[in-house]
């Protein structure tokens, strides 16, 4: 994959002009609009700086086939052979005991709260603040086959999400077996990853 994770792709798009930053307060509740608008017009991605929260929202940076192609490091002549390349070449995981990074700050408890970080209400008529780059990793509980899958989180609470999980998508079906077999399910749902991965979840 081009990049280590998702902090390296915005700098991209910067160099391309596919990247824009807004400095002035925005609302949550308006980060919609705001990323409809430039999508009709095949427009950047946007950082949203002040959105209330103290952290910046990056939206709408899988938008458009130009942005697309910079996350595959390809152009028009080169992409769908680089993309047949990699489905016949797929790259194994590699195993490590070493600490993971991604357990380097760990919230728990009664100090987890969602709330604080900038999540948008997308839709004047959603149920509330959507997770929508979200990446599920999870196993049948049977086989112990890794799966990943792409699925939106509605925000219920500082410490409740809910999700929409069809029984004939891969996380479904491991949710319906873990209850068949009185087994507690385990998810993870990781933020960051490798532009790559998300797009093509995002398209299979």
């Amino acid at each position: 994959m081009p990049y280590q994770d998702f902090r390296q792709f915005p700098d991209v798009l910067r160099q391309h002009g596919e990247l824009i930053e807004i400095d002035r307060p925005v609302a949550l509740s308006d980060v919609g609009k705001v990323m409809k608008q430039s999508y009709r017009r095949q427009g950047p991605g946007i950082v949203f700086n002040k959105n209330g929260t103290g952290f910046p929202l990056v939206a709408g940076v899988y938008s458009t086939r130009s942005k697309a192609l910079l996350a595959f490091e390809a152009d028009e002549k080169t992409i769908l052979q680089k993309v047949l390349a990699g489905l016949d070449n797929p790259i194994a995981p590699t195993i490590s005991a070493a600490a993971a990074p991604c357990h380097e700050v760990l919230i728990e408890g009664g100090d987890i709260d969602i709330m604080r970080f900038p999540i948008p209400t997308y839709s004047p008529k959603d149920g509330g603040p959507y997770i929508t780059p979200g990446i599920v990793v999870s196993k049948d509980p049977e086989t112990g086959i890794p799966d990943i899958g792409h699925y939106r989180f509605l925000i219920l609470g500082k410490d409740t999400f809910s999700f929409s999980a069809q029984p004939n998508h891969r996380f479904g079906k491991n949710l319906a077996k873990c209850q068949r077999m009185g087994v507690k399910p385990k998810a993870a749902l990781v933020i960051g990853v490798d532009p790559v991965l998300c797009i093509r979840l995002y398209y299979q």
